[in-house]
Order: C-alpha cells, then sequence, then structure tokens
C-alpha cells in the first residue's frame, strides 16, 4: 500500500472551493492515481484514505471518501484539502502541516455491527420518522467507514445537514484509530433524536385529495424553491391558506404531509395550548408560538398550522363576541402582519366554518387563498378504500373483496368523509372477529377458529356500512326510505319522470358550457296527502346515491325569524358538502313566513353554482298556496304532479295485491297510500274477526 507526505490544507466552514454537505477529502488526481495501488481505477468505485499527523505535538488519525479536485489545480499537487468541520476541535493543527496517507481497503476492515452517532439536539428538534428513515438510509449508502470520535454530516432528505459524530462501535475497538466497514448490514443508531417525533406521511397513502394537495404544493413549495421565478416578476409569494370543509376530511393531513414533503419545520398552534382565563395569557401564548416557528424557519421553511381557527379569530362584528375574543384576533393580525418574508414563514388555517372566521384574516397578505376540502367523491371514495383494502392479499381478505366489490363500496358509502372510511374499515374488522368468536359463560373472550382463517368478507363491509352514520350527517335528521323504488306502484309516469330528470341534471352538471345551475335542478311536487310524496322522494335518492336531507317548513315557523333563515342556509350548505344529495322541503305552504323563507330558500339554492350536484325537491299538497316567488326563473321551474285518477289507483292496487278486489275495498277519492292502507286493514280485520269499522266495505 502506497504513503505519500502532504501539506494539509484545512478549509474554513462556508468558504473555500469545495461543496458544505461533503464529508470528504480532497486530492488532485494525480496524487489520487499514485496513491491507490497498482491496477485500480479511482472513478470504478469510492475510494478511502487513512491520515495520519506526523507532527509529535498533535497526533491524530482520520479516515474519509477522497475525491479528486478540478483538472485546473495544477497548483494543489502535493496538499490534501480536509473540511474544517470533519476537524476535533480539540486537534492542533497547521496550515501545510505533514501527514501520511495511505490508502485503505475497506473489505479488509473489520465490519461494524453497531454504529452509533451522537447528533444535537437542537438540530434534530423538528426531525420525524421520515427525516430519521432518509438519514439512515443516506448515512449507509455513503459512509463507508466509522471510527471513534469521527465527525460526520447527516443529511436527511428533507431537511439541512446536521453534524454529529461517531460515540460508539460494536464490537468497541481496542484502538480509538481503528477504523470499521460499514454497510447495509450495519445497525445505525441516532441519539439526540426528539422522544415524540411526528409520524412520517407519505402522499401516496392519503387517498381523495390529490387535487388539493398538488394546489397546495405549488402555493407553498414554488416560492421557497425557486424564489427567482416571482424575483423576475417583482412579485411577492402568498403568505396563508386557509383548508375549509366538514370535519374528518384531512385537513390537518394535508397540511402535515406538505410540509414533511417539503422539509419544512411544522409548527402547531391549538386552541388548548394558548388559550388561558388569565388576562393577555392567550395573546403570550400565541406569541410564544409564533417565535417557536420563527426560530424554527431560521435553516428552512416554517409552517405555521392553525386547527380550528374559527375558533380562535372568531368574527369580531358578532353581538355575543367579548373583548378578550377581539383581543386575541388583534394580537394574531399584528403577529402576522410582523412577520416579513425573509423568515419564510407560511400559515395554514384550517376550520369547519369559513364564515365565522374574522374577514380580517381572509385578505391578500395575509391567508391568501382559501381551498375546499370537499367530501370524496365517488373516485375519492375508491381511492381511499384501495388504500385500506388490499384486494390482492389473499391471507386478509376472502374471495368475494375484489375490484367490483370496492366499486360497489365506493357507490353505497356517498356522503362519507375520509376518517368514515377509515371508521368502515375498523368496523368490518370488527365484524369479522365477532363473526369468528364468543364470550364464555365466564365471561371470557375466546377464538372459535385460527387467526390466520379469519378474513374479511364483502358481507362484513356491508354490515358496517349500515352500523355507521357519516359525520356530516351526525346530529341531522336522517330520512331513509322504507319502500324501495321498484316496489313503488301507481305512480309509473312520475318515476319515469324523476329517472329523466336524473339523467338530465348529472349530464348537464358535467357540461363544461353550462352557464349556470340546470333548470331540473329545483323540482317542484305536488300531490294531496297519501299520494306517495315523500315515499317517491325517499325511494328516488336511495335508488340513485343521493344523501337525503330535509326541511320543514313548519318547524322553521316555530323559530325566531333570524334562526329559521339560519337553518335554510345550514341546511343547504350541508347539502352541498355532503353532494350528490338530494334537499327535501315540505309544508311551505302551510307556515306564516312562507314568503321570507321562499326568498331565502331560493336564494341558497341559486348561490350553489353549476357544479353542485344538489338535487331539491319542494312537496306541497296545493301549489296555488305556495309564494309566487317559488315558482319560475332560478326558482322551481319544473312541475311533477302525483294526482291519480280512480283507473290508475285501480291499477296500482292489483299490481301491488293481485288478489285486490274492488267491491271489497272503495277506492273512490282515495289517493294510492290511502287506498293501500285501507286494504290492508281491511285485510287484518277479516283475518282477526275484528269489528267492522272506520273503513267502508
Amino acid at each position: 500500500m502506497k504513503a505519500k507526505i502532504l501539506r494539509l490544507n484545512v478549509q474554513p466552514e462556508g468558504g473555500g472551493r469545495f461543496r458544505d454537505d461533503t464529508s470528504s477529502v480532497w486530492a488532485t488526481a494525480r496524487e489520487i492515481s499514485e496513491m491507490l495501488p497498482d491496477g485500480l481505477n479511482p472513478d470504478d468505485q469510492p475510494n478511502y484514505v487513512k491520515i495520519v499527523s506526523l507532527n509529535p505535538l498533535s497526533r491524530f488519525t482520520l479516515y474519509a471518501k477522497i475525491d479528486s479536485l478540478n483538472q485546473d489545480a495544477h497548483d494543489a499537487d502535493g496538499t490534501i484539502f480536509v473540511p474544517r468541520k470533519m476537524m476535533d476541535p480539540t486537534w492542533t493543527y497547521d496550515q501545510g502541516m505533514k501527514v501520511e496517507v495511505s490508502y485503505v481497503d475497506i473489505a479488509e476492515l473489520p465490519h461494524a455491527e453497531t454504529v452509533t452517532v451522537s447528533l444535537n439536539p437542537d438540530d434534530t428538534i423538528f426531525w420525524g420518522e421520515g427525516e430519521e428513515k432518509s438519514a439512515k438510509g443516506l448515512f449507509l449508502a455513503k459512509t463507508g467507514v466509522a471510527y471513534l470520535a469521527q465527525r460526520t454530516l447527516v443529511k436527511p432528505t428533507t431537511k439541512d445537514s446536521v453534524m454529529g459524530k461517531v460515540s460508539g462501535i460494536f464490537p468497541r475497538p481496542a484502538d480509538r484509530s481503528v477504523a470499521y466497514r460499514v454497510d447495509w448490514d450495519t445497525n445505525l443508531v441516532f441519539q439526540g433524536l426528539p422522544k415524540n417525533k411526528d409520524a412520517a406521511i407519505d402522499f401516496s397513502k392519503i387517498g381523495g385529495l390529490d387535487s388539493v394537495i398538488s394546489r397546495l404544493r405549488e402555493i407553498v413549495q414554488i416560492p421557497t424553491s425557486r424564489p427567482d421565478l416571482l424575483h423576475r416578476f417583482g412579485d411577492k409569494p402568498s403568505r396563508g391558506v386557509i383548508l375549509y370543509g366538514p370535519p374528518g376530511n384531512g385537513k390537518t393531513l394535508i397540511a402535515r404531509a406538505v410540509a414533511q414533503a417539503m422539509g419544512a419545520a411544522f409548527v402547531q398552534l391549538d386552541l388548548f395550548e394558548v388559550l388561558s382565563k388569565y388576562v393577555g395569557m392567550s395573546e403570550r401564548n400565541i406569541k410564544d408560538k409564533f417565535d417557536e416557528a420563527i426560530a424554527a424557519a431560521k435553516n428552512g421553511i416554517g409552517i405555521l398550522f392553525i386547527d380550528e381557527l374559527d375558533a380562535l379569530a372568531v368574527s369580531r362584528d358578532g353581538e355575543n363576541v367579548e373583548q378578550h375574543q377581539r383581543n386575541v384576533v388583534n394580537t394574531l393580525l399584528r403577529l402576522m402582519d410582523g412577520v416579513n418574508s425573509n423568515q419564510r414563514i407560511f400559515f395554514i388555517g384550517a376550520t369547519n366554518r369559513l364564515d365565522a372566521i374574522d374577514p380580517a384574516l381572509r385578505r391578500p397578505g395575509r391567508f391568501d387563498h382559501e381551498f375546499e376540502v370537499p367530501l370524496p367523491d365517488l373516485y375519492g371514495r375508491m381511492d381511499i378504500l384501495q388504500k385500506y383494502v388490499h384486494v390482492e392479499k389473499q391471507e386478509l381478505f376472502d374471495g368475494s373483496m375484489d375490484k367490483h366489490a370496492l366499486r360497489t363500496l365506493a357507490e353505497l358509502t356517498s356522503g362519507f368523509s375520509g376518517a368514515d372510511i377509515s371508521m368502515l374499515y375498523h368496523e368490518s374488522v370488527m365484524h369479522a372477529i365477532r363473526r369468528n368468536s364468543s364470550f364464555g359463560t365466564d365471561g371470557k373472550f375466546q377464538l372459535n377458529t385460527d387467526v390466520e382463517a379469519i378474513k374479511l368478507s364483502y358481507d362484513d363491509f356491508l354490515a358496517a356500512v349500515k352500523e355507521i352514520t357519516p359525520t356530516q350527517m351526525r346530529g341531522e335528521q336522517i330520512v331513509t326510505g322504507d319502500v324501495a323504488w321498484d316496489d313503488i306502484v301507481g305512480l309509473d309516469r312520475q318515476k319515469e319522470l324523476l329517472e329523466d330528470t336524473h339523467i338530465r341534471f348529472i349530464g348537464l352538471i358535467d357540461s363544461e358550457k353550462l352557464p349556470g345551475r340546470p333548470s331540473c335542478a329545483n323540482l317542484l311536487m305536488l300531490g294531496r296527502r297519501g299520494s306517495g310524496k315523500r315515499t317517491l322522494v325517499r325511494a328516488f335518492a336511495q335508488k340513485f346515491g343521493y344523501e337525503l336531507l330535509s326541511i320543514d317548513c313548519l318547524a322553521l315557523d316555530a323559530l325566531p325569524l333570524t334562526e329559521a333563515m339560519q337553518e335554510i342556509h345550514r341546511v343547504v350548505a350541508k347539502c352541498r358538502q355532503t353532494a350528490p344529495s338530494v334537499l327535501f322541503v315540505q309544508n311551505m305552504e302551510n307556515c306564516r313566513n312562507s314568503d321570507v323563507l321562499a326568498h331565502k330558500l331560493v336564494n341558497e339554492l341559486s348561490s350553489l353554482g353549476r357544479l353542485q350536484k344538489v338535487l331539491s325537491i319542494l312537496a306541497a299538497e296545493d301549489g296555488t298556496m305556495l309564494p309566487a316567488c317559488i315558482r319560475g326563473y332560478k326558482a322551481f321551474e319544473s312541475e311533477i304532479s302525483l294526482e291519480l285518477d280512480e283507473e290508475q289507483v285501480l291499477d296500482g292496487m292489483k299490481t301491488m295485491f293481485p288478489e285486490f278486489d274492488c267491491a271489497d275495498t272503495n277506492i273512490t277519492g282515495k289517493t294510492i297510500g290511502q287506498a293501500i292502507r285501507d286494504f290492508k286493514e281491511n285485510m287484518i280485520v277479516q283475518r282477526k274477526g275484528l269489528p267492522q269499522g272506520g273503513v267502508k266495505c
């Protein structure tokens, strides 16, 4: 093995002609060729050298990978360049001191089973699982040699490099100058990492939110990674964005994923951490969070995430807003304005009540953008289901679970949020466990089969769907169909009209040329009590996959007018969130404030826009009693009558009851619902021998 006495030239940090993110030493190509054994090409593989000080007053040994200088570095012959950060601060060295450099064949070095690297906790305070994993991978891939007290750069893919020191090697070396070989079989341990590391979030594991993630990454990542693009046009980067939408849709998950992908420090401002009963403490806690975000962003980008923004920054114009709430909003505004562009802080707020946020925050320079995170559509639900249900894993799922089954489940889970679908999977697992287990008489849980024999089936998922109430529908009056679409008789013409309305509505919604909301989106359904309005609407929603929400105007009539109008706004907004949905409005003609409520309803429906898949159906017994504004342009332009003549009622009864005889049940002047009830009641009376009465037979 060749050796040569060279001059040591220690390069200052941040200076010289070498990169700051390297742990290599440097020499000319000619010097490297002379060090290597005969026949070894320096370009074929990484080459390592051992550097030993010949100064009797300062003896040290270091090992490093050696790289060649540029071709024009002809003045560097006889010199080896070492980055200052690789030199131990306790070593004494002079520029130009003599060292012995020899080639190291790492294949002949003993193998390091475990290497422990100590890191400064202040440098890794914002590391998560993703940073730890990527840093270990890069260390094992690029570090071929390790020895005690070695100073080495540790670089996660998403954050800046930090300096580490090898504090332990197993098997323990007898001499500190002994080097060990490091490869993928080496167990690498980092000391100094935070105890509560954030879990790594992979974009590939987030389903149904691709468009929102893409837009958010553009706004956050482009100005930070390529500031020259905006600088060229004299533009400034965005300061913040509000993510709004129903709870359980992944707003917090998106913010964390974006920060993770960018290598940004993620600081979360939670209400329970900042709000205090003591005067001035809430404002101070908010300032401390801002200071934490600014400090975290000194070496990169910082994202300050404010969850439940509507509770922290309530509108100051509200009647019931107290002075301390106004002070909190004022503090938040002042701190956001005090962050300059050089500090590279980006604000992300999350809320499910966008209108409750103070308007001063919703302007350029603070929260520049507002992105809706909607409930996942059919394809989004399919994407989320595929993240949980890997049908190719036959050890977990039986033959009934395939792509077609997932498609059916995606159709059945209309109105489910991402969290609801996660709950669906959990309930399916629990259902499968219940199928294969029991509780003994002593109360102990016992499996009735082997664990490996338990598999999820399609029936488990169907049972779970029936047990779960979507988050958006909790607290709402859930309207479900009690009669299947195909079992409804006597209303064949009306069913055909509703089917045509559905096809026309969906086709127009998907057209980019539509200027506004389709004319068939608002449907007026007229018919006497018992004509089947509720039954038909419920069966229609169940048949075509609509969520069904209702407004009873008689119930609104009991509320103060302001609250009644707010309730209409809330239910229409809920319909927008759970789309595709049907809004079923009834008893409009029977309330005293019908004119005001009708105007409010029409205005709310007009504000939905052309892309919202919300179909509204107004049911009334007498159309002449409805307010004039309920009909016409941008109101209820389509109309279906459920009035049937006696012949149509008779045909429907014979279809439903082949044994029906009009001589036994009088249908004169009756609706189809009344005729069905009377016939069933008459059959029970005759079978049980009950007294006749109430029904003419």
